[in-house]
């Protein structure tokens, strides 16, 4: 009886020690202790309603453009040289007169969820895009910008000041949402279904979290009942397109009805993709 009292303890004390091991390595790069035991924001509490926002101009083009962009990481160390890629292409455009209508950013625009990268990405990308180009920025929260509660200035900083909210643009619905625990929450993903129900017009959804991912478990939302739901209804609701990151490599799935396209991390790869969309939904993602 004592041999297996003993067994047990040396047990319990091993499993412990792997996972204080665990905790210190995941929060060796400033993470936070808190982002792995529990967040004081959560998406319940962050998105418990949509924001309905009118879009600022009327675009008067049959089909136009949009310029999408994942994962730009601000705090990590490595070289920003993709940063001046993408405005060398952006010029191009401006002197071509083919500038997008807006500029979509999937999230993980922080790496660490600290204010000043918050900051740094505002005036690198939100602001410049604006104030060079008149293209405006619009953003999705992601699961780096959430870290060090980092939620908080992520919604004081970041245009439009909102985790969870929609506007009509070209005869299009978008729909941007706060994936950034890995999960839509349920309070979240009912108000969304119950929006998209009501909206006859085709539908962009934009999201850090891909729900699919090629069938890549390890990177997408980890509830497999709220993914089967959610893609159900996108198939029955004119959804044409899901817009996603996270993955950092572009990854796409057709399901017929609508793709879900993952974008590249511009911070590892210097790419990014142009949506080309019609009131008639999709026409191309480059």
């Amino acid at each position: 009886m004592m041999i297996k009292k003993k067994k047990k303890y040396i047990a319990f004390v091993l499993n412990y020690f792997f996972q204080l091991i665990l905790l210190i390595f995941l929060t060796s790069c400033e993470y936070g202790i808190q982002d792995f035991l529990h967040k004081e924001n959560s998406v319940e509490k962050r998105s418990s309603q949509i924001s309905h926002l009118e879009f600022a101009k009327k675009i008067e083009k049959d089909v136009f453009t949009v310029v999408v962009l994942s994962d730009i990481h601000f705090g990590n160390n490595a070289s920003r040289d993709c940063d001046d890629v993408f405005f060398d292409w952006m010029e191009m455009q401006k002197k071509n007169d083919t500038l997008p209508e807006f500029c979509i950013f999937l999230g993980d625009v922080a790496d660490h969820g600290y204010q000043d990268e918050f900051l740094e990405f505002k005036e690198v990308f939100q602001d410049r895009l604006l104030n060079d180009y008149g293209v405006q920025a619009y953003s999705v929260i992601g699961n780096h910008d959430t870290y060090n509660n980092g939620s908080v200035s992520w919604k004081n900083i970041i245009y439009p000041h909102t985790f969870f909210y929609h506007f009509q643009a070209g005869g299009v619905g978008w729909y941007f949402l706060d994936s950034g625990d890995a999960s839509l929450g349920k309070t979240q993903a009912d108000i969304l279904i119950d929006e998209i129900k009501k909206d006859k017009s085709k539908k962009v959804i934009i999201s850090h979290y891909p729900l699919f991912g090629n069938n890549n478990f390890y990177f997408v939302m980890q509830n497999s009942i709220e993914r089967n739901l959610l893609l159900k209804e996108f198939a029955n609701n004119n959804v044409c397109v899901i817009l996603e990151g996270h993955i950092h490599d572009r990854v796409t799935s057709d399901f017929g009805v609508f793709k879900e396209e993952v974008i590249p991390s511009l911070f590892k790869t210097s790419k990014w993709c142009v949506l080309t969309i019609g009131k008639n939904g999709l026409v191309s993602i480059e």
